[in-house]
């Protein structure tokens, strides 16, 4: 379903790789926008910032880079490598909390079987 917006955004090996490797929060503020967050600077919230995903694809919207440097900047990278977060950014319909964890995998709810 989303094989191809990898090969849609253009970025060199270390735009990947830092979008591997740094700490990086997700979070779904609206339909088709994901708040990317750089846990790995001392001060997170001033390098926070938002992706538009249409129809797959995570576009520019605030990230400096995308101004001064030619390809994709390491936050839409992010999202396309890790599926679950490009799908939940592409399907949430604002209505519901998607469940996705900072990492990019799924959040699973404990049980009330699993408390006691």
């Amino acid at each position: 379903m989303y094989t191809n917006a990898i090969d849609v955004l253009e970025f060199d090996a270390s735009t990947a790789q830092r979008a591997q490797y740094e700490a990086v929060d997700f979070e779904l503020e609206a339909p088709g926008l994901v708040i990317v967050r750089n846990e790995s600077h001392e001060n997170a919230d001033e390098h926070s910032y938002g992706v538009n995903v249409e129809s797959g694809i995570p576009v520019a919207f605030e990230c400096p880079s995308d101004t001064y440097h030619k390809g994709a900047c390491k936050h839409r990278v992010a999202i396309v490598i890790r599926e679950t977060v490009l799908e939940a950014a592409t399907e949430y319909e604002g209505d519901q909390e998607p469940d996705v964890a900072p990492d990019g995998g799924t959040i699973i709810e404990r049980s009330a079987a699993c408390e006691q």
